[in-house]
């Protein structure tokens, strides 16, 4: 009877063992998946300042997408004359036409798997679009953005252009 009561008192802290090491290996697939995730959909925000202006030339910060908004939020980075550049990775789910449109007000281009795709001269029209096919899997996206002295204004926007 002892004998049956340590192997059952043995059963439930391998089964107890065996509930934590699944519950952990879990966890650390989830932190990987989102860690893919951003690698994968991230940008790194390289901002050049202008020569004369306080602190590091050059500022870097990492970006979820490719706006002037974190360069208006951004208390480190002065508006005026500044260079903006955005590179990072772009997941597409699945082929097909996509709608790249590009907002702004100021000299800004776009580049995806090192091909110039949209180029905004600075001219009065606010927005720059484009459809391309894309197919399915990781795309190179570099953006650049040149503001000179206004609030800066640029968006990119990318959607499937069947909905």
């Amino acid at each position: 009877m002892a004998a049956r009561l340590a192997y059952t008192a043995f059963l439930m802290k391998a089964a107890r063992l065996l509930g934590v090491g699944l519950l952990l290996l879990l966890s650390l697939l989830s932190l990987s998946a989102r860690l893919w995730q951003n690698r994968v959909t991230g940008f790194r925000l390289t901002i050049q300042l202008p020569p004369l202006s306080a602190g590091p030339e050059t500022l870097e910060r990492r970006a979820v997408e490719v706006s002037s908004d974190v360069l208006l939020l951004d208390p480190q980075i002065p508006t005026g004359l500044l260079n903006a550049r955005w590179e990072g990775f772009w997941q597409v789910d699945r082929d097909g036409p996509y709608e790249l449109m590009l907002k702004g007000r100021e000299r800004a281009e776009v580049w995806l798997d090192a091909s110039s795709v949209l180029v905004r001269t600075g001219e009065p029209y606010p927005r720059e679009k484009r459809t391309i096919w894309l197919t399915k899997g990781v795309h190179s996206l570099r953006a650049e953005f040149q503001p000179r002295g206004r609030l800066p204004v640029f968006k990119l926007t990318v959607t499937p252009a069947d909905g």
